[in-house]
């Protein structure tokens, strides 16, 4: 018999990681080994858990996502990331790949893609559905404002998740 591959999902909606647990949990190949939806959980799971593959959206509550890429990157090196993510992927994939993750995948994506990235990644190869250059910095599209640094963007959404600057 086959050993799954444990997977550590981290979504902001408990609800979001229960129905992805439920939905990997289903596959003959992968089990969820845990679930995180605060900075504080996350942190916990890097201290005591060894996952084979990270699923994750980069919108987390109480932390920028992108940094808990950088943290989970730095901590659990053999683990790699799968951002799965309603952010848009032409603006966030060269984001989160510069972080460190091996893969950005929209959430309007099929059970089997989602499956498909785990185990491209697992097999050491990236998946992203658009073209990513790990150094370049994200296009601008025409007509739209000059881009933001990973920075810049991380204020930005705490700024309209009501954040106050100091």
């Amino acid at each position: 018999m086959m050993q799954k591959r444990r997977v550590l999902v981290v979504d902001r909606q408990p609800v979001a990681c229960a129905g992805l647990a439920a939905l990997i949990n289903g596959c003959k190949d992968f089990e969820v080994c845990a679930t995180a939806s605060t900075r504080l959980a996350c942190f916990r799971c890097m201290q005591t858990l060894s996952p084979d593959i990270i699923v994750m959206d980069i919108a987390i509550n109480d932390m920028d996502g992108l940094e808990l890429i950088r943290h989970f990157s730095t901590l659990l090196p053999q683990s790699p990331i799968l951002v799965f993510s309603t952010l848009d992927e032409q603006e966030y994939a060269p984001r989160v790949c510069r972080s460190g993750a091996r893969g950005f995948l929209p959430k309007t994506a099929s059970r089997e893609r989602l499956l498909a990235a785990m185990r491209q990644i697992l097999a050491g190869q990236r998946a992203f559905s658009c073209q990513v250059h790990q150094g370049a910095p994200p296009r601008s599209r025409p007509g739209s404002a000059p881009m933001l640094n990973d920075r810049e963007i991380e204020l930005f959404r705490f700024m309209g998740r009501g954040f106050s600057t100091p």
